[in-house]
């Protein structure tokens, strides 16, 4: 079997169910696993002390068990790991990162720790406005305190090297992905949509040496295509913090007739982030690796503009149009949207938001994805 088929295949079987894979590898390793509800949990941090850090995946099926302890007007990815903790199926992971990047995330990790405890929590307070020397003192602050907490907890220090050498196992991935990322806007034809979710999906679970090998032998022997231009439209998809792609969505785009090109989705490039410096103190580097990231609704800044970078990477990708995934329930990013809008029309870049609440692409999306295709290629 060629490498990259076999690579690809590792990333589909991680991909279709994370938690049986992770659930599988922990009895083969006997590894410890914290599992990090998102978003910007460094996790290079918990990495250096020894366990596994992954992202918590959420889950498709129906909330059935969370019904009784949440509202039911509760993002999807806050009530779907709830769901996942309440069945059972978390029951392997030895702990939780909380990182607070809305009330949402602060409530349930609170009604976590009352009815499903695990070994080892932490809620990590992450600063929401950026432009000042107050914010970045803080959150140096916080990271020193999650670093005591693991060292309490794993029974050793943390040492400078440890963290160093995490962090520079995490920026080898972050520069495998990135490249995967550049191929795809030089030739989108050469990847599936699927293709990409899947390997970014695995990144989230397996641990990063592993991940990183299986990644480097994928590029290394992948075929990009020398097609002729294509008369699909070509696409940026974002939005869709916190948890994987709408179930069946990244089909649907093409068989309506689009292809991505890019994507600034949490399952996608969102998970990349900017490398994360290998000089000097590294709590100093992981503290200036998050404000550095990429602009988010969850943060802000007097400079930057979630707005502004899409239109940005838009150009970048020379997009026809911008699919925006804004997730039922999710106040931030609807509170955020009309003036991202403004920002596409502005830029005269033609877009279509849909609503996303994880129940699958039905109908409704497809209709409204058939006019959206329908109008980029009539322009």
């Amino acid at each position: 079997m060629p490498e990259q088929t076999m690579a690809l295949t590792e990333f589909s079987k991680v991909a279709d169910n994370p938690l049986a894979w992770l659930k599988q590898w922990k009895e083969t390793h006997g590894s410890i696993v914290i599992g990090c509800l998102p978003m910007y949990a460094p996790e290079e941090l918990i990495a250096a002390a020894g366990p596994v850090a992954i992202a918590l995946p959420g889950t498709d099926q129906p909330i059935v068990l969370g019904n009784a302890y949440l509202h039911t007007n509760l993002c999807h990815p806050m009530r779907g790991n709830f769901e996942l903790a309440l069945g059972g199926e978390l029951s392997f992971i030895d702990g939780l990162v909380f990182c607070d990047i809305c009330d949402q995330t602060k409530r349930i990790g609170s009604l976590w720790e009352i009815y499903h405890r695990p070994s080892f929590s932490f809620h990590l307070r992450l600063p929401k406005r950026l432009d000042t020397k107050e914010a970045k003192h803080f959150y140096r602050g916080e990271l020193r305190r999650l670093r005591a907490s693991l060292e309490e907890f794993v029974g050793h220090k943390i040492s400078d090297e440890d963290l160093r050498r995490s962090i520079a196992v995490y920026n080898h991935s972050r520069e495998l992905l990135s490249r995967l990322y550049e191929l795809r806007r030089k030739s989108p034809l050469s990847f599936q949509a699927t293709e990409i979710d899947a390997i970014v999906t695995a990144a989230m679970v397996m641990p990063k040496e592993e991940f990183g090998r299986s990644l480097a032998l994928y590029l290394d022997s992948k075929q990009i295509m020398t097609a002729p231009q294509s008369q699909k439209a070509r696409v940026l998809v974002c939005g869709n913090p916190c948890e994987d792609m709408e179930p069946k969505l990244l089909d649907m785009i093409g068989d309506v007739g689009g292809v991505i090109v890019d994507d600034y989705v949490y399952s996608g490039s969102m998970y990349l982030s900017r490398p994360v410096s290998e000089q000097g103190d590294p709590i100093d580097a992981l503290a200036q690796a998050y404000f550095d990231s990429y602009p988010c609704p969850t943060k802000h800044t007097l400079n930057e503009h979630w707005g502004d970078y899409l239109v940005s990477i838009a150009k970048r990708a020379k997009v026809d149009g911008v699919i925006v995934l804004l997730p039922r329930y999710c106040e931030i990013y609807a509170f955020d949207y009309p003036d991202t809008r403004g920002k596409l029309h502005q830029a005269g870049i033609p877009h279509i938001m849909l609503e996303v609440d994880h129940s699958g692409a039905d109908a409704r999306l497809q209709t409204r994805l058939e006019a959206f295709m329908e109008t980029l290629r009539a322009a």
